[in-house]
C-alpha cells in the first residue's frame, strides 16, 4: 500500500482567488497513476463545473505508513490554517488520523446538523450532475480493485454474535421470504442503479452519480466477501 499528502492546485486563477486542497491518500496503484482527487464536496463541485484538466495535483511528500501520512497532514493544515483560510476548499483542519475513525467530539461535526437551507442545495447538486458519454465509457471495462482476492475483510467471533444478536427480529435479514408486491416494489426501486463498493460496503448509486463517487475513492464493481467453509 502506497501513503501520501498531495496538494490540488487550481490552475490559472485570477489574483487573490487561487484556490488550493491538501489531503491524504492511501492507494494499492503506484502514486504517479493515481487519480483520485479528494472526497471534498466543495472541491468536487468546483471540478465539476470547471473540469477536471483545470487542478494540478502535487504530490508533497510520500510515506510508509498512514498514520506517517496523517501525521504530515495535520502539520500543514495547521501550518495554513486550512479550515480558516479563504484560499483553501477544506472545510476543517484535519486533527486525528482519519475523519472516517474519528468518533465523538472528536469528529469534525460533532454536535452540527445540516439546516434545511443546506440540505437543499446538496439535493439541488446531485439533481445537476450530468455525465458525458465520454465520462461513461471510461468506467466500461474496468476492473474493480477486488476482484480475485481474498478474506481482505474478517470479523471476529465476538463480533460475529453481536451482529446475529442485532439482526435477530430485523425484517430484512437471512430467511425472511418476501411477497411479489415487495419483489416488485424493490425491483423498481432499484431499477436502472449502478452498483459501486468502498472496499466495504456496496451502494446503489444513480448512473448520473458515478463519477462523483469516483472522485470520491468508489469503484464499479459488487463487493462480497468469500465465506469460508
Amino acid at each position: 500500500m502506497n501513503h501520501y499528502v498531495y496538494l490540488i492546485e487550481k490552475r490559472n486563477a485570477l489574483p487573490n482567488q487561487e484556490k488550493y486542497y491538501i489531503g491524504v491518500r492511501s492507494c494499492e496503484t503506484a502514486i504517479s497513476k493515481d487519480d483520485y482527487m479528494s472526497s471534498s464536496r466543495s472541491l468536487l463541485k468546483d471540478i465539476q463545473d470547471n473540469g477536471k484538466e483545470n487542478y494540478n495535483k502535487i504530490i508533497l511528500k510520500r510515506f510508509e505508513s498512514r498514520e506517517n501520512a496523517y501525521s504530515y497532514e495535520i502539520e500543514m493544515h495547521k501550518k495554513f490554517d486550512v479550515a480558516n483560510n479563504p484560499f483553501f476548499f477544506n472545510r476543517v483542519n484535519q486533527k486525528t488520523y482519519g475523519f472516517g475513525g474519528a468518533k465523538g467530539q472528536n469528529h469534525p461535526r460533532y454536535g452540527k446538523k445540516h439546516s434545511e437551507e443546506s440540505i437543499k442545495k446538496i439535493k439541488l447538486v446531485r439533481e445537476k450532475q450530468i455525465f458525458t458519454k465520454e465520462s461513461l465509457e471510461k468506467l466500461k471495462g474496468r476492473t474493480p480493485w477486488n476482484k480475485g482476492k481474498k478474506n481482505l475483510f474478517s470479523h471476529t467471533e465476538e463480533h460475529k454474535k453481536r451482529m446475529s444478536g442485532i439482526h435477530k427480529g430485523n425484517k430484512y435479514a437471512a430467511g425472511k421470504i418476501w411477497t411479489e408486491e415487495e419483489i416488485k416494489i424493490k425491483s423498481e426501486k432499484n431499477l436502472g442503479l449502478v452498483w459501486m463498493n468502498d472496499g466495504k460496503r456496496n451502494h446503489r448509486i444513480k448512473p448520473k452519480n458515478v463519477e462523483i463517487k469516483k472522485l470520491e475513492g468508489l469503484v464499479m464493481g459488487f463487493f462480497k466477501k468469500k465465506v469460508e467453509a
